[in-house]
């Protein structure tokens, strides 16, 4: 999704490409459904002009569908800092975390499996498994250590303050 975004900050299309840059599913079938345009694959020239055009005469449509998304990220991170200064038991508190370091865990110990040569990269399966991993690693430390939780952080929300 990088290179198309690229592609149409070139073509005079940044803020769609930033849309598409937030990684949202949500950004991309928002800008399908409004185009008709599949950003499954590289649009073509005619395709390009199109979402060009769109967003000529749809910059504030396009600010706000940003704007919601990133409410949406903000709100999961509220939600679990609410979770963190609530009077919940220890399970309540930390299953999310708990569920975060399993799958870190198990993505390191499938990435070591690989490294031993207890696996085989070449496996089309064994290839397509390590990506989606890789991603929902990147997902979950991105949560944790994004920059909205420095300036949480900064601001001193997670002490509750």
């Amino acid at each position: 999704m990088f290179a198309i975004a690229e592609m149409l900050a070139k073509a005079g299309a940044g803020l769609l490409g930033d849309l598409i840059n937030t990684g949202s599913d949500k950004a991309k079938e928002f800008i399908e459904q409004k185009t008709g345009v599949k950003l499954d694959s590289e649009p073509s020239e005619k395709d390009v002009k199109k979402l060009v055009e769109f967003e000529k005469q749809n910059k504030q449509l396009i600010l706000d569908k940003m704007e919601a998304i990133f409410k949406d990220k903000q709100n999961a991170r509220e939600m679990n800092i609410e979770i963190a200064n609530s009077n919940g038991g220890w399970l309540l508190k930390n299953t999310g975390s708990m569920i975060a370091l399993i799958t870190i865990l198990s993505v390191f110990t499938l990435f070591g499996m690989l490294l031993s040569g207890n696996l085989s990269i070449e496996n089309p399966n064994v290839s397509l498994i390590c990506g989606y991993a890789g991603g929902y690693v990147m997902a979950i430390l991105s949560f944790y250590f994004g920059s909205s939780k420095t300036e949480a952080d900064s601001k001193g929300i997670t002490n509750g303050k």
